[in-house]
């Protein structure tokens, strides 16, 4: 066992070493080391945390904070536990090999091209409810919403700016729910299928 504790936990994401698990302990973000059981807490209990996820060589957590008014996207470096701000007016942030995806207080996405330090919107809009989800995996945009009836999960390419690549796949809200785990060694998108009487976590496809 690497954590008991009788306070609110939420499981944020594994690193795909297995050595760091993103959790959120009585709403502070910590980082478990599961090789020392060393718990590393990076938010105070009143700071408003807007996204959070490990960078894409998983050496940093990406997290926005909501400062003065104004939203900023934190860099927290696991080996030098320090922190640094990379950008300011974004609430939500993905990194991927070459750049960044940021979402304004909105949800809309653009893409931050890191070589050419340029940024370009995209035709996507995540959803800011807590119990969906969004992700990049394999050069794919994954993201989730609902409306209390129907649970949608979308995909689009990555760098698709006109909305030709999006896909959906749609289901029964209380049967799916629109918070998902992204499985990064099998590629797969995780949820949870409620039943009548149990309860089973499955993969789906959206394409």
């Amino acid at each position: 066992m690497f954590l008991s504790t009788k306070k609110s936990l939420e499981l944020i994401a594994p690193s795909l070493s297995g050595q760091y698990v993103l959790i959120k302990l009585q709403g502070r973000i910590a980082i478990l080391n599961t090789l020392n059981n060393n718990l590393t807490y990076i938010s105070k209990t009143d700071e408003l945390i807007g996204d959070i996820a490990f960078s894409e060589d998983e050496k940093s957590i990406l997290y926005t904070r909501k400062s003065n008014g104004e939203w900023l996207v934190f860099e927290y470096s696991i080996k030098e536990e320090t922190e640094s701000i990379l950008f300011e007016g974004y609430r939500f942030v993905r990194q991927f090999k070459g750049g960044y995806l940021l979402g304004d207080n909105t949800g809309k996405l653009s893409r931050f091209d890191v070589n050419l330090k340029t940024i370009k919107p995209l035709q996507v809009t995540v959803s800011k409810e807590k119990n969906t989800n969004w992700d990049v995996v394999n050069g794919k945009i994954l993201w989730s919403s609902h409306n209390l009836i129907n649970t949608t999960f979308n995909e689009i390419d990555i760098d698709d700016v006109d909305g030709s690549s999006l896909s959906s796949k749609t289901f029964d809200f209380s049967v799916i729910r629109p918070n998902f785990y992204v499985d990064k060694i099998n590629n797969t998108v995780v949820v949870e299928r409620l039943g009548s009487r149990t309860s089973e976590i499955i993969t789906i496809e959206i394409q």
